[in-house]
């Protein structure tokens, strides 16, 4: 069974989890119908308002690494990506990354290296492979929908990210998926994302460290 979860609650932390995940990127402002689609008119969804600080030395050898807020410090390395075509008119690069979470430093604003902030504004909704399982081995798909700010650009994102069990994350991403969609349905002839599909760190190499 397939459970809708928009109490915004995290899902279990583990020092070290595997993901599965398919981003997408677009400079300006979050359409309007995009806003009002994922939140059925300001209906569903979390709400959070966050600002990371990510490592640009890092972002450019393809490596994320964030402080999370006040939360913890996320270190990401890229295990594998291919394009996919994942039907009602989507299409992205999935990405299977590993992912570890620790404290983050208290040298961690000294640290040598080039930093940027990312202001976020995250709307997300959660789903459940299966509401019964334990919350060790429960696993499931984040939706979130992003407005972005950094430096003096403006951007959105859209992205589909697996929990829990990660051996479950490639069922987990596609019921995760088909679950949004049957629930809000996307307009007929929105674009929800532009052709840019990839993950947070090139997407800063893209935009800083190539300039």
């Amino acid at each position: 069974a397939v459970m809708s979860d928009t109490t915004g609650l995290p899902p279990t932390r583990y020092s070290v989890i595997v993901t599965r995940e398919v981003r997408w990127f677009a400079m300006g402002e979050l359409p309007v119908e995009i806003d009002r689609w994922f939140t059925a008119n300001g209906t569903l969804g979390a709400v959070e308002h966050r600002i990371d600080r990510y490592n640009l030395d890092h972002a450019r050898h393809g490596a994320g690494v964030k402080a999370r807020g006040d939360e913890s410090l996320d270190t990401k390395r890229l295990l594998g990506a291919r394009d996919v075509d994942l039907g009602h008119g989507f299409s992205g690069r999935v990405e299977d990354w590993v992912k570890t979470m620790k404290p983050i430093p208290e040298d961690w604003h000294r640290q040598d290296g080039s930093f940027v902030s990312v202001t976020k504004d995250l709307l997300t909704r959660r789903y459940l492979l299966d509401a019964a399982a334990p919350s060790p081995v429960a696993a499931g798909c984040a939706a979130a929908l992003a407005r972005l700010s950094v430096a003096d650009r403006i951007a959105w994102s859209f992205c589909l990210e697996t929990f829990g069990d990660p051996s479950r994350r490639g069922d987990a991403l596609r019921v995760g998926f088909d679950a949004l969609l049957a629930e809000t349905p996307l307009p007929d002839g929105s674009v929800i994302a532009s052709e840019f599909s990839y993950g947070y760190p090139y997407w800063l190499d893209a935009t800083f460290n190539a300039a």
